[in-house]
């Protein structure tokens, strides 16, 4: 049942020093670990998006692992992600499971989907003069699969003119060191699904510094949602599928 269930939206505010006053309103929202499959279907995503469209959130982050298996039997499940629309955008970046299966095949569906995929790339958003930086950086793993999907921080942050936040996009959320080298105020990852359940979650926290929710290294906060899906059996034990509602505060 914790498993299967509709994902719980958990709202968490990240204090940002010297937050100038028009970002203080913004709403983001945050998904990640979908794992669509014969298990999870497109009636669970619908029920997702849905719940997501209650936020009503100006930014959207996905943030990896949407699939497992191919986009010929489980693309179509995705379908109600493309229904949302924030007025600043939707972004996502790769997780591992992305290069298992039809790599190529996973992100052109996710971009028709209306998703701009980051890959050590930065985009910059301006709201009321203020502005939000969002990086993104392909999965760890993606390195064994494509040259172009080794992370590459130089290559990501470029030229880009200093914003007034700095958010990155990193599935893992071992990432926090490049986060924290880079000045960044805020990390959002999964991967983890919260450690799913015991014993299982015993070998997550010996894998990664942080398993789930909100954390701070050095001047970096970093948020780990639990996963929005799950992978494996359809098993939750002391966690629960979520969907991140963000605001900033000052």
């Amino acid at each position: 049942y914790s498993a299967v269930k509709t994902p719980v939206i958990k709202k968490v505010s990240i204090p940002i020093k010297n937050l100038p006053a028009a970002l203080k309103d913004i709403r983001m929202a945050q998904i990640t670990d979908l794992h669509v499959s014969s298990m999870i279907t497109g009636n669970f995503v619908e029920k997702v998006a849905e719940k997501i469209k209650t936020i009503n959130p100006d930014l959207l982050f996905f943030t990896g692992d949407a699939a497992d298996g191919s986009v010929e039997s489980y693309g179509k499940h995705l379908e109600s992600l493309g229904t949302i629309q924030p007025k600043y955008g939707k972004y996502f970046v790769t997780g591992n499971h992305e290069y298992y299966s039809d790599m190529n095949g996973w992100l052109r569906l996710i971009e028709n989907l209306g998703f701009k995929i980051l890959i050590n790339e930065s985009q910059n958003i301006v709201v009321n003069g203020a502005t939000i930086m969002i990086t993104g950086i392909p999965d760890r793993s993606g390195k064994y699969f494509s040259d172009f999907h080794k992370t590459d921080m130089e290559k990501a942050i470029g030229d880009m003119p200093d914003p007034d936040v700095k958010i990155l996009l990193a599935h893992q959320p071992r990432d926090v060191e490049y986060a924290v080298k880079h000045d960044f105020h805020l990390q959002l990852s999964g991967h983890t699904h919260g450690g799913q359940y015991f014993p299982f979650s015993l070998l997550v926290q010996m894998a990664h510094p942080f398993i789930k929710g909100l954390h701070k290294r050095k001047n970096t906060w970093v948020y780990i949602n639990q996963g929005t899906g799950y992978w494996g059996p359809p098993m939750r034990i002391g966690t629960e599928p979520e969907i991140t509602e963000i605001t900033l505060t000052s």
